[in-house]
């Protein structure tokens, strides 16, 4: 099992909670190749899960991601609109 994936997209404050499968890792994977990072496989596997569908590269991915201002954090996270314990606010 993998961790849910909290997604934040379009200035909404409550995220939309995706599980990615092992399908979506190992397409990921198979578009990536060897250059592979963090953040490009939570942002693709929250795009597969939220669009249903196997992105043709990369760059789709990346233009989705900004056209609609997509932040993704793993796990249960703290809602990144509120200050975070202990930093005076």
């Amino acid at each position: 099992m993998y961790p849910k994936l909290s997604v934040y997209m379009d200035g909404v404050e409550t995220p939309t909670v995706v599980e990615p499968i092992s399908d979506d890792i190992w397409a990921y994977e198979e578009l990536a190749g060897r250059k592979t990072s963090e953040t490009a496989a939570k942002v693709t596997l929250a795009y597969i899960q939220l669009e249903g569908r196997i992105p043709t590269s990369l760059a789709e991915v990346r233009t989705w991601a900004r056209d609609r201002r997509v932040l993704v954090i793993v796990g249960e996270a703290a809602d990144p609109t509120q200050p975070a314990p202990g930093d005076g606010s």
